[in-house]
């Protein structure tokens, strides 16, 4: 009950972050320029990531971007930033369904068995919070931020050895972290600009941060970025996901376009 109950705040705190985020979104959306000076920035984008770490078993992982792009089904990546003068609210989801199927051969009672299994795993990362302006000049400014890092994942195994019973485990975890961090903006010139990004937390983890790097451009109604992000957990291994993992990175490029209203 305890655990349920843990699983529920954490899934409320995030939801009620959201909900500021599109609530000031929405009472902002129908008044003019004139009577507001709230500022909204919405990035879609892929993120090529590959996956390194280990397993509590002691087993490293190592999975390709190739490999997870042949494994997926549907993936949705998307950042929103609302600013008020020198305050902001901001929101991070990247959720992934990733399925794949394999065979193996395991000894039963003496005798070698063959099966085939499916395996589909939905994962989501969610980042959301807000923070402050600290500095700002016409070329530079710099936000120092606080939020959370929310991790879940579900995983679903189904065996099937041509037996009238086939076996099939469905699984979940997740992990909830408080971040603080600063985000810079430089710009180049009238056209190109730099975004960096660096956070560290802990919670659920035992320790996590995130490092992102942005080259944007500017066209008319529409910023192209691009870049690289990277993403660490060394994990609990008491807590959430760390009954399963060691540690995670999450790393590779960026790519995507980025709008303002």
């Amino acid at each position: 009950m305890n655990e349920v109950r843990l699983k529920a705040s954490k899934l409320t705190i995030v939801i009620l972050t959201f909900l500021l985020i599109t609530s000031l979104t929405q009472v902002n959306a129908g008044e003019s320029p004139e009577n507001t000076d709230w500022k909204f920035n919405a990035t879609v984008y892929l993120w090529g990531l590959s996956l390194d770490g280990e397993t509590n078993a002691d087993e490293d992982i190592d999975i390709s971007f190739s490999d997870i792009w042949d494994n997926l089904n549907f993936a949705i990546m998307g950042y929103l930033t609302a600013r008020h003068g020198s305050w902001l609210v901001f929101g991070d989801v990247q959720y992934a369904d990733l399925e794949g199927d394999d065979s193996t051969t395991f000894n039963f009672n003496g005798q070698d068995v063959s099966a085939d299994f499916d395996i589909e795993v939905k994962q989501w990362v969610v980042h959301a919070g807000g923070g402050y302006t600290v500095s700002k000049s016409e070329r530079h400014m710099t936000d120092i931020i606080a939020g959370v890092r929310y991790f879940y994942q579900d995983t679903e195994l189904e065996f099937d050895s041509g037996q009238a019973q086939n076996l099939k485990v469905d699984d979940s975890a997740d992990n909830l972290d408080a971040i603080i961090g600063i985000f810079n903006t430089l710009k180049l010139n009238e056209k190109w600009y730099l975004n960096t990004y660096l956070d560290v937390g802990t919670g659920e983890s035992e320790f996590t941060w995130q490092g992102v790097a942005l080259l944007g451009y500017q066209f008319k109604s529409v910023d192209a970025v691009f870049g690289y992000r990277h993403i660490y957990w060394d994990f609990d291994g008491d807590k959430g996901l760390g009954k399963g993992y060691n540690d995670l990175d999450f790393s590779g490029p960026i790519v995507g376009a980025s709008f303002k209203f």
